[in-house]
């Protein structure tokens, strides 16, 4: 082999094995490219990058640590400024908000708005609030929460100060750069605190769900998301209920599925599906972990991006998937300042040595450990995106952000942190204990094997929702906290096709009553 040979096999052989985990998966490699918001033309195509992101926590040691005494303020910068450069790359960024902003720093649901600041600096612009988190706050504590992300330019869907808001901005539709996308919202609750029953907060119901895909479709989107608050904390795998819920919100139109709440990631998926008579395989995600995780427990500190590139042909109008990537997360906890401060990093950088050199070799290697068990289980149908991101990549973006008081994906609407009238300083949370409210369920079948029911041919059942109870599957349908109304359904829909039904009585989630109503 001569000279010129062998140069050229241990290039080929070095980019390979860049580009080629241990895992056998594809790693795409690439540069940082800000398109600010002008419309990105490639030949006879436009492009749309769409970055998700998974939960946002934010805890009261958290809080504290970020709270200045000497300037009294709080600073949340360090947070997230290690992946605020993958962020601000999306022109659509979106993240699950698990926490609010109601001014009250006695509220164990309430972060600073100074913490509202940092997440759009980051280049977040829409947060999904349906979730078992929102429903611990009152409606007034909602309505503060939309105003104070709406000052920041950030929007938020999923939860609705009441029905006429929901119905002027639901679906919501995004246009940017000529597409337009729709975003969709909703989460799985086995129960309400009473304490949230004056406001709107999309539950994963079936029936809602076919209704507002309509409403979706007839807007002829280029693209549509739906993004889901399921599952249990720190469940391995997706239920079957998971499952066939998300191959009936894929047959209603949906491109992809998104889900949180397990607070790990959880498995990827491609599922095929007929829509309008074709069959499709479509993305589903059914946990993206955290972003930031309230806890310091190991296996909630590793998380994921969702980096999505759709394309436009400006000539016919279609609209096709581009690179479908993730990128792995750590929460790290280092000393800044004397205090213990949370950073988010992004895996690859500090594993290859680009970045955030000082970690200890025994985080490094916990960091690994769980980003290995994150490329196992999103590498199998979607490949590990990698950036050049580097300490000095961080200091340039932070550098623009304090020039320009905005994220790079969103100039024309800067905001500076001097027109932000400072929080007030860390205080006790004062626990919020709310009463349990007795919930009201239709129990059609009660069967020692789980089977699928097919709701396109039994129409009447869908939404229903299988637990185990007593070693036995319960097939439910309903959930209200109002007797007359379960009632009332009963005798309407399913007293007359199933003679064995019945009313079961739920209080703070455990099954205490059941009830076969009369005439």
């Amino acid at each position: 082999m001569n000279k010129k040979s062998a140069l050229y096999f241990w290039s080929f052989l070095a980019t390979f094995l860049l580009t080629t985990s241990v895992l056998g998966q594809r790693i795409l490699v690439r540069p940082m490219e800000y398109t600010g918001d002008e419309p990105a033309r490639q030949d006879s195509f436009r492009k749309l990058h769409i970055v998700i992101a998974g939960n946002i926590y934010k805890s009261q040691e958290q809080i504290k640590n970020a709270y200045d005494s000497t300037e009294r303020k709080f600073d949340f910068s360090p947070e997230l400024k290690h992946v605020n450069p993958i962020m601000n790359i999306g022109d659509v960024v979106l993240a699950q908000l698990k926490t609010s902003f109601q001014a009250d720093p006695s509220s164990p649901y309430s972060a600073p708005d100074e913490f509202a600041l940092s997440i759009k600096y980051a280049g977040i612009n829409l947060c999904m609030l349906a979730n078992k988190n929102t429903i611990n706050i009152e409606k007034k504590s909602l309505v503060r929460t939309q105003k104070a992300m709406n000052v920041f330019d950030i929007q938020t869907t999923g939860a609705f100060a009441d029905n006429r808001e929901r119905n002027g901005n639901y679906p919501l539709i995004i246009e940017k750069k000529g597409f337009k996308i729709a975003v969709l919202n909703y989460a799985s609750l086995a129960r309400r605190p009473s304490i949230s029953f004056d406001y709107v907060i999309n539950q994963l119901d079936q029936a809602q769900i076919e209704r507002d895909m309509k409403v979706a479709r007839d807007q002829n989107p280029d693209y549509t998301i739906v993004y889901v608050d399921w599952g249990d904390n720190f469940q391995d795998y997706p239920s079957l209920n998971q499952e066939t819920t998300a191959k009936f919100i894929l047959e209603q139109g949906a491109d992809l599925i998104v889900g949180t709440f397990p607070n790990t990631i959880k498995k990827t998926e491609l599922i095929e599906h007929y829509y309008k008579g074709e069959i499709r395989n479509k993305l589903v995600v059914y946990s993206l972990g955290n972003l930031i995780s309230e806890s310091t427990e190991d296996r909630s500190k590793a998380g994921a991006f969702l980096d999505i590139e759709i394309h436009k042909n400006n000539f016919t109008g279609e609209v096709k998937e581009g690179d479908i990537g993730f990128i792995p997360t750590w929460n790290h906890y280092d000393t800044i300042n004397g205090k213990m401060r949370l950073q988010v990093l992004p895996v690859a950088a500090v594993e290859f040595g680009d970045m955030y050199k000082t970690m200890t070799a025994d985080e490094k290697k916990k960091m690994i450990q769980y980003a290995f068990q994150t490329r196992r289980t999103m590498g199998r149908y979607t490949d590990e995106i990698q950036y050049n991101l580097t300490d000095i990549t961080v200091e340039d973006m932070e550098e623009s952000t304090q020039l320009t008081n905005s994220p790079m994906n969103n100039r024309f609407n800067p905001f500076s942190e001097k027109n932000l009238k400072a929080s007030a300083p860390p205080a006790a949370k004062v626990e919020q204990k709310n009463l349990g409210d007795t919930v009201y369920r239709i129990q059609f079948y009660d069967l020692s094997k789980l089977i699928p029911i097919d709701t396109t041919y039994y129409d009447h059942l869908k939404g229903y929702e299988v637990l185990k109870e007593s070693d036995s599957y319960k097939y439910l349908l309903g959930n209200s906290t109002s007797y007359k109304e379960i009632k009332e359904m009963y005798f309407r829909v399913i007293k007359p096709r199933y003679k064995q039904s019945f009313i079961a009585v739920y209080y703070d989630g455990r099954r205490i009553k059941e009830i076969i109503p009369k005439d």
